[in-house]
């Protein structure tokens, strides 16, 4: 089982069947690990890949900072770091707020905006309960970073019935233990699981390449681990 495992390790993924992986390491300047990306190797056989699922919740950082500063859903807030906003609340985004856009345009833009620091201790304690909440559902899966998980999606699915009702039932969980919102993908490798949860859909077995065929090479953004890996990979996309 999962549970104990410190959510301080963001690293994906440990403990998937390794028989169908090679991974490929990606480090920092300081030689730090950084993420941990699948590479699969070609199958004659689609319906051998293994099934991954991925949970996301959105506006993860929003999330956590209202959790923990007992902030309602209505108000208008926005994360920032040193240099900009790197997530706002649906309110906010109602209001014209952007991911990096400066602090001092979001103020003169919507006064009412409530300005939280970017704390990543912040958003790796308020997962907690969201991992809690699926491993009563799911009894191993992988932390990526805060605000989405990573699982093997097969064994679940089958004592379950179907992958739809573990997508119902780790929503279901989450939004009633966690009281935040959350969508799940399950699909054949990584990157094409992420896009799933971003979706909210199960990708049928051997169709993944259509399925990631109409994607913008900027999707890839969405699989990074962390904001670091992200901006870092922003070069090679663009």
């Amino acid at each position: 089982s999962g549970k104990g495992r410190p959510l301080t390790h963001l690293s994906y993924p440990l403990g998937l069947d390794r028989s169908h992986h090679t991974h490929h390491h990606f480090h920092d300047g300081e030689g730090k690990l950084m993420a941990t990306l699948p590479l699969h190797h070609e199958r004659a056989d689609a319906e051998r890949s293994p099934r991954l699922g991925v949970l996301w919740v959105p506006d993860w950082p929003v999330v956590a900072a209202m959790t923990e500063q007992g902030i309602t859903a209505d108000i208008p807030l926005a994360v920032h770091d040193a240099q900009a906003i790197i997530a706002a609340s649906a309110p906010a985004r109602a209001l014209g707020i952007r991911r990096g856009m400066r602090r001092r345009v979001a103020q003169e833009l919507c006064p009412e905006l409530i300005l939280v620091p970017a704390d990543s201790g912040r958003d790796v304690r308020a997962f907690e309960q969201v991992v809690q909440a699926c491993e009563d559902v799911v009894a191993e899966l992988e932390v990526v970073r805060p605000g989405m998980m990573l699982f093997a999606a097969a064994g679940p699915s089958r004592y379950l019935g179907s992958e739809e009702k573990l997508a119902d039932s780790l929503v279901g969980a989450v939004a009633q233990q966690a009281g935040a919102e959350c969508q799940v993908g399950i699909a054949e490798g990584y990157l094409t699981a992420v896009l799933a949860a971003r979706d909210g859909v199960s990708v049928p077995a051997g169709t993944s390449p259509a399925y990631l065929a109409t994607r913008d090479i900027r999707s890839l953004l969405h699989a990074a681990t962390t904001r670091e890996a992200s901006a870092s990979w922003v070069d090679l996309v663009d």
